[in-house]
């Protein structure tokens, strides 16, 4: 299983192609992720921010696997 965690500086989430049910680690906004858990983790993505708590929605299926990404991009 790869293991991704959310990083400003990682590389934008969609230019990742998932495969193979992978996991994303989210750390406290303040803190990061702990060093722990930082052993475990492939590669480091980052997550756009949007305004809209629709667009929100989408992305967090699209990271799921729920739905394709929108048409308009993430």
């Amino acid at each position: 299983i790869k293991v991704y965690c959310a990083s400003l500086d990682g590389k934008n989430i969609k230019n990742i192609l998932f495969t193979n049910n992978p996991a994303i680690v989210i750390g406290n906004e303040s803190k990061g992720i702990s060093t722990e858990i930082s052993i475990y983790l492939n590669e480091k993505i980052s997550i756009p921010k949007y305004s809209s708590s629709f667009k929100y929605v989408r992305m967090d299926s699209y990271i799921c696997g729920i739905t394709p990404p929108p048409k308009e991009g993430i």
